[in-house]
């Protein structure tokens, strides 16, 4: 499948698409942004702040944008050969050496056993402070909310697997969209419970007094790394969704080729860019000036002995720093879905499953990460 080159929004914290204030909060980040790498949602302050640090002798712009939830952003682009920029604090695995690997979504699908750990009700993250014109970076103590409840179905012992399920059997809700935004207005306000039950297992109360333990989805690796903090619940429901949507196209079913393309709508925007971020950032990072000067010269008809005579040239500006369009795509969550549309929808291909072990056959693919799917 030829590669489209794509813009991806990559939250910090893993919220849910349909999580109200993080959708106005992207609404307010996207009308501000300038082009900077680093986005910062910030509910104390008042006004957009922005500013640069120097990273390998060029600026790196961030900026701070007034929010309801608060985050960090980072905007990444992803050439058409899967190069990456920026390099920095993405969640990628140092051994993809900044390359996004074709068919991502194929490896989190077949991710196995995802594991359940304490969650936490404090966190330390390092965010900008602000004084006037000034702007640090300090290390903050942030208190996490608990979040939705998720009634447990049932309990393997033996294989240690715990089977959630919403809505709760026999509730006689429809068909679940959201679970962690429906759990959180049915069953919500969550508080903690002052009184534990033990000091290492944080439980919650949901509105109806029903205590529930407190805990943080534990990925694999490379997949820990991109979702630091577990990510929601519903992160798990899509996992489950996108593998039925799999499932039934191998089975012919009607309706499912609409229904993909409208999951990966709900993550994607029309975005801009420039070439700059798009091409020459990604490319100069990942194959260094000789191999980007010798592209440039084939691709544009641009000539240039170093990086300075190209960014001196008459034509840099208009080719380079003009804005262009390009796909916007919102979380990791949001790139399985793209990646699964722009393969099945866009490209007409078949995304086969293994009959024999449940496994899609690109699974098998040397150093691919395998294991079982979980509905």
């Amino acid at each position: 499948m030829p590669r489209q080159r794509v813009q991806v929004w990559l939250p910090l914290f893993e919220l849910s698409p349909l999580n109200a204030a993080y959708a106005r909060d992207l609404q307010r980040a996207q009308k501000e942004w300038r082009g900077e790498p680093v986005i910062w949602l910030l509910p104390d302050i008042r006004e957009v702040k922005r500013w640069y640090w120097d990273f390998r002798g060029f600026r790196v712009w961030e900026c701070a944008v007034p929010s309801e939830t608060i985050n960090r952003i980072v905007v990444i682009h992803i050439t058409e050969e899967g190069f990456c920029y920026p390099p920095i604090e993405v969640g990628l695995p140092q051994s993809w050496e900044g390359k996004i690997p074709e068919g991502l979504f194929r490896k989190w699908l077949n991710v196995g056993r995802v594991s359940l750990v304490p969650g936490l009700k404090e966190i330390k993250i390092t965010r900008p402070v602000f004084e006037g014109d000034r702007v640090s970076y300090e290390e903050r103590l942030l208190k996490v909310e608990p979040g939705p409840v998720m009634p447990i179905v049932s309990l393997d012992e033996n294989t240690r697997k715990i089977t959630f399920a919403w809505p709760p059997p026999g509730s006689h809700l429809p068909p679940s969209v959201s679970p962690e935004t429906e759990s959180q207005e049915i069953c919500g306000p969550v508080v903690w419970e002052e009184k534990p039950l033990s000091p290492e297992l944080p439980t919650a109360l949901d509105r109806f007094g029903n205590r529930s333990l407190n805990v943080w989805l534990q990925w694999p690796e490379p997949f820990n790394e991109m979702f630091p903090f577990g990510g929601s619940m519903d992160l798990m429901f899509h996992k489950a969704l996108m593998r039925r949507c799999i499932e039934d196209l191998n089975e012919g079913k009607p309706g499912v080729l609409d229904e993909i393309a409208s999951w990966a709508s709900r993550f994607t925007a029309q975005g801009w860019t420039t070439l700059e971020l798009a091409y020459i950032a990604p490319t100069l990072e990942a194959c260094g000036s000789e191999a980007l000067l010798t592209d440039i010269e084939g691709r544009y008809g641009i000539v240039a002995g170093n990086l300075r005579e190209l960014f001196s040239h008459a034509d840099y500006c208009s080719k380079f720093r003009h804005q262009v369009d390009i796909p916007r795509v919102f979380g990791w969550l949001g790139y399985f879905w793209w990646e699964l549309n722009q393969v099945v929808n866009e490209s007409k291909e078949h995304v086969p499953i293994c009959e024999r072990c449940g496994w899609s056959y690109r699974a098998h693919e040397k150093n691919a990460i395998v294991g079982q799917m979980i509905i």
